[in-house]
């Protein structure tokens, strides 16, 4: 795996930041005690477009200590030289009626985009965004080694990659299996998950 660049080392020092100012919120506008997030699982599906990667993750939050107030967050893209320019096609939150609505977003390029999740009184709190890469060859990424920012594994992760068609041989960083009969499809799912290393695909045409 390529090593991280010294921005990303810098932006990735921001997200520690972050996760930090989130976690210890402590009073709201108006002086009430204010909860705080915190990240409990996610599910995420790695679309493999022949010259794109689309990554739709799933993510929820806890909410734990009362009301949270609105939040800032930063989500980074793979800085990698096998792969190319990224951009957030979309961003939402799930309502409490259960319907999406759409969340505002800043790209910060190359490193990723800022997010600004809504204030929320329930017990917890859901988001999906969509964004996608430019790939350069038979290869991806995926970061999620920024959970350790967190400071705890997450209660549950899965994953699901989608190969083009044609793709031979796979490999990766962690221990997918085929979905049934299929050779394009695969999962995998981790229980208190605290990972060290990030989600690679290789492939050959």
């Amino acid at each position: 795996m390529p090593n991280n660049s010294s921005r990303v080392k810098c932006f990735l020092r921001s997200l520690v930041a972050a996760a930090l100012a989130i976690a210890m919120v402590a009073v709201e506008a108006g002086g009430r005690p204010a909860g705080r997030l915190e990240f409990d699982s996610e599910e995420i599906l790695i679309d493999l477009r022949g010259d794109v990667v689309e990554v739709t993750g799933t993510y929820h939050f806890r909410v734990a200590g009362g009301p949270v107030p609105a939040q800032p967050m930063s989500y980074p893209y793979p800085e990698d030289p096998l792969l190319g320019d990224a951009r957030t096609l979309r961003l939402e939150w799930l309502q409490p009626d259960g319907r999406w609505a759409p969340l505002a977003f800043e790209e910060l390029p190359p490193r990723g985009v800022r997010w600004r999740l809504p204030p929320t009184e329930a017990d917890a709190l859901t988001v999906r965004t969509v964004y996608r890469q430019a790939m350069r060859s038979t290869y991806a990424r995926y970061i999620v080694t920024t959970t350790q920012t967190w400071g705890r594994p997450l209660r549950r992760a899965s994953f699901e990659v989608h190969l083009p068609s044609g793709a031979k041989d796979p490999t990766f960083s962690y221990p997918f299996r085929p979905k049934g009969p299929s050779v394009r499809v695969w999962t995998y799912e981790a229980r208190d998950f605290m990972p060290r290393e990030d989600i690679v695909v290789r492939f050959r045409r």
